[in-house]
């Protein structure tokens, strides 16, 4: 099982795919947090860092296009001859990917996340904006 992780993590590592759908998906949840901060209206009763916050869970999208891709380009490459040929068992190949997508995802959830951070909470700062998250919620 350990052979096949390595396995997957180094498909995830190489492929263009993987770095550019991440990428694209960090930009947007820049760019989306930028101008909410920037540009939006705090709602009454609602705290205007936690709206920003709701924007970065759009990543989760992203690691969901990733996790399909990952399997239907194989099929469709016929990339997954040689793995199955290495390890027949269907179910520690996917338990692998599972296991691989799924870690991949939490790292670009936590990306997204922290960069979100790293902008919102300054610009909202410097409109005077009172934001009631401690840096103890935002980490939760």
């Amino acid at each position: 099982m350990r052979a096949q992780l390595a396995a997957e993590a180094l498909k995830l590592r190489s492929t263009r795919t993987t770095r550019n759908v991440a990428l694209a998906a960090l930009v947007i949840v820049a760019l989306g947090a930028s101008a909410m901060a920037l540009a939006g209206e705090a709602e009454p009763g609602v705290d205007p860092a936690r709206q920003v916050f709701s924007l970065a869970g759009v990543v989760q999208t992203f690691a969901l296009v990733l996790g399909l891709l990952a399997v239907t380009t194989e099929f469709r490459h016929g990339t997954i001859t040689p793995t199955l040929l290495v390890t027949p068992r269907r179910g520690q190949v996917v338990a692998a990917k599972l296991v691989a997508h799924v870690g991949t995802g939490a790292v670009l959830g936590l990306l997204a996340f922290g960069l979100t951070a790293a902008i919102a909470l300054p610009v909202l700062d410097a409109r005077g904006l009172a934001t009631a998250l401690s840096a103890g919620e935002v980490l939760a």
